[in-house]
């Protein structure tokens, strides 16, 4: 019977090492987002992120997504946040009408009402409407986007920078933009065929500009590698 080492979860403030070697457990986890599995170095970025926004790191990783570079909430998540923080979120939700308003009253002014509304012709000209999730749970995307809006409208000190959900930043970031905008369609590529095929030999040609033999690729190391981290006192 094979024994499993017991690791604890490392408190807030923890050292290096001890977060270290928690990631390394958490992501052979087959339970863990895809992003996470065999990446402990994605998760302990994601330990520091809870530690940050003083939530528990399963939390953190289950809540919060990084999408080329930028950490992103849940928007269930960021009203989380928002409460905690002891200020005031209300959303209402018109199923029948598809509009969604979510507003947040402060703690320390208790006299102000922060607003954001969002409704189906917003979301078509943010071009929105129709893509995704946004095609089956319409009702549901415009209220997490009413809740992350009021929530970087009033009450941004509370999100430590993580203010948008994965959905936003899909479409804002360029590069994660154009995996979901740009589709090859088999026409275009029936249509190109003749200059990527060489007609006679049915071969397809290789820029030899491309290709450096004198670099092969080396396989990927595995994470942390070899990579020793200094320990006080030369503890190992």
């Amino acid at each position: 019977m094979t024994e499993i080492e017991h690791v604890p979860t490392p408190e807030r403030g923890a050292g290096l090492v001890d977060k270290m070697e928690y990631a390394r457990t958490l992501a052979v986890s087959s339970l863990l987002p895809k992003s996470y599995q065999k990446q402990p170095a994605n998760v302990l970025l994601a330990i520091e992120l809870g530690d940050a926004l003083g939530i528990p790191t399963i939390q953190a990783i289950n809540g919060i997504h990084v999408i080329e570079g930028k950490p992103t909430a849940s928007a269930e998540l960021i009203a989380s946040l928002v409460r905690r923080a002891g200020h005031k979120l209300r959303v209402t939700v018109d199923d029948t009408k598809q509009v969604a308003v979510a507003q947040i009253i402060r703690a320390d002014d208790p006299d102000f009402v922060y607003e954001a509304r969002w409704d189906m012709r917003k979301a078509q000209q943010a071009g929105l409407a129709g893509k995704g999730n946004w095609k089956s749970h319409p009702v549901q995307m415009l209220r997490n986007r009413a809740v992350t809006e009021v929530a970087r409208m009033g009450a941004s000190d509370a999100l430590y920078g993580v203010s948008h959900t994965p959905d936003e930043v899909t479409f804002t970031v360029p590069a994660a933009r154009d995996l979901h905008q740009r589709r090859v369609t088999a026409a275009e590529i029936l249509g190109q065929a003749d200059d990527v095929i060489d007609v006679e030999t049915g071969e397809i040609p290789i820029d030899a500009e491309l290709v450096d033999e004198t670099s092969p690729q080396e396989p990927a190391p595995d994470a942390w590698g070899d990579v020793e981290v200094a320990q006080p006192g030369g503890a190992r």
